[in-house]
């Protein structure tokens, strides 16, 4: 089964986090983007990972039952993508539905598409795993946030993307979230408008010890 070939790997991620004390250095970034496409805000820190993983989500538990996005038009959003923590619990599994999927813009990958099942209330993700499709190693997932109301129509979600390490460890070497900058309309009916997004991200930049990108 596809997902016992991902779960393979991410235990072994798991059973090697002593790895990360050999990444050097992480850039991790949060920009703001007016809908004319100007850059208003952009703040990088450069991080230096000593045993300390660049990126890791919410505890799978808290996502389960609190959600991957929290907060409201007032007050703000707060919101969460999976790491290998994440797919590999079993909370994420009860809480999603899965079937193989193919892009013929991706070759040499089969993906792996899930999203919540029927009758789940929380705020959630729904997305696809992409793998090798002769190794079955985990490349990356791509995802958007759903069972959001309103807020869902324009599309906020992000990327994380997989690299596999010299001693055969996963990272997260690569990752981005993106969420819309909402407005609410005044007038005989009120609507949500859409004028600009925030997008957070990182990246590893320097490792010894990670292979190349595939």
């Amino acid at each position: 089964m596809l997902w016992e070939e991902i779960s393979k790997a991410l235990v072994g991620t798991q059973l090697t986090r002593s790895d990360f004390a050999n990444l050097g250095w992480a850039r991790v970034y949060r920009k703001e983007i007016r809908g004319n496409g100007k850059v208003v805000s952009l703040d990088t820190t450069r991080l230096k990972l000593d045993a300390n993983r660049p990126f890791g989500a919410a505890d799978a538990r808290t996502l389960r039952t609190e959600g991957y996005v929290r907060g409201n038009l007032t007050s703000g959003w707060v919101y969460f993508a999976p790491d290998e923590s994440v797919l590999l619990s079993t909370d994420f599994a009860d809480t999603h539905c899965f079937s193989v999927v193919r892009d013929n813009k991706r070759r040499r990958q089969i993906g792996l598409s899930f999203a919540p099942v029927p009758g789940r209330k929380a705020s959630e993700i729904d997305g696809v795993l992409w793998l090798d499709e002769q190794s079955a190693e985990l490349r990356e997932i791509l995802f958007r946030f759903v069972n959001i109301g309103d807020v869902a129509k324009f599309k906020p979600g992000g990327r994380v993307h997989f690299r596999r390490m010299a001693s055969g460890a996963w990272v997260v070497d690569d990752w981005s979230l993106r969420f819309p900058i909402l407005e609410m309309t005044l007038g005989r009916s009120e609507s949500l408008i859409q004028v600009g997004y925030v997008e957070d991200g990182g990246t590893i930049i320097e490792s010894s010890a990670i292979l190349s990108r595939d």
